[in-house]
């Protein structure tokens, strides 16, 4: 992991079931503009493996009011079983090239079956 801007952080060393990250960005602008310059991804890094059930489900998000909550509209997921889900693995969701990114950006964790927990860590970043 490099440096990055601590305010693109989306969750330092979280927890997770299913839920929404503990933080998001909000870019305090209706239309941010961000699918007009350098491309963007989300990086998350495993800390700790999974413990219990099949996978894991990570959504990039966006919402033009308030934070990001579950259900919102999903910009870009993926999939991973939890045998690729081990400590130190970085998954990373790009934007979008061409979508319009709303206000509001955060990330869905959302488990394949239940009784599944990990400690994460995500953040925003330019490509490359």
């Amino acid at each position: 992991m490099g440096y990055h801007d601590y305010k693109l952080i989306l969750c330092d060393s979280q927890t997770v079931t299913e839920e929404v990250s503990d933080y998001y960005v909000d870019t305090e602008l209706t239309s941010p503009g961000w699918e007009k310059g350098r491309p963007l991804e989300v990086v998350i890094n495993v800390e700790t493996a999974v413990t219990g059930g099949t996978g894991y489900v990570f959504s990039l998000v966006h919402k033009a009011s308030g934070a990001p909550t579950l259900g919102d509209v999903t910009v870009a997921s993926v999939s991973v079983l939890n045998a690729e889900l081990t400590k130190g693995k970085e998954i990373k969701l790009r934007f979008p090239d061409g979508v319009a990114i709303k206000r509001y950006v955060g990330i869905n964790i959302g488990d394949i079956t239940s009784g599944e927990s990990m400690v994460i860590s995500a953040y925003i970043q330019p490509v490359g």
